[in-house]
């Protein structure tokens, strides 16, 4: 049982690793590259000047985060002798937890932001 608990543990550990690298950019101010639709340009700074999406570098950044401490936490938690059922409840729960507080930080976030306008370009 020490296999599938060691890989539960590892997986879990790059879930947190995810989320908290995607959601870091909203409370740091960070230079991401960000995606111009209308412009079909990719310019790096930390807040864009229209509508851009910034979705592509957070998700980079976060699979990036993921593969990383994935990469460090299997052979650390493989090297363990036994993993028991309260550390498998311990990481699952901290998972979750950090997936909640992500998801209801975008919905605040979401709910209360008032949309601008883009200015169109009469020909």
């Amino acid at each position: 049982m020490t296999k599938p608990a060691a890989l539960f543990v590892a997986l879990g550990a790059a879930a947190i690793a995810f989320v908290v690298a995607y959601a870091y950019p909203a409370f740091a101010s960070e230079a991401l590259p960000w995606y111009y639709p209308a412009d079909h340009a990719w310019v790096v700074e930390v807040r864009p000047t229209g509508v851009a999406i910034d979705l592509y570098a957070r998700l980079a950044q976060a699979c990036l985060a993921w593969s990383v401490v994935f990469a460090v936490a299997l052979p650390i938690a493989r090297r363990r002798r036994e993993i028991g059922p309260r550390a498998v409840g311990l990481v699952a729960a901290w998972a979750l937890t950090a997936i909640a507080f992500a998801m209801l930080f975008f919905a605040w976030t979401l709910h209360y932001r008032v949309p601008v306008p883009v200015p169109s370009e009469v020909r």
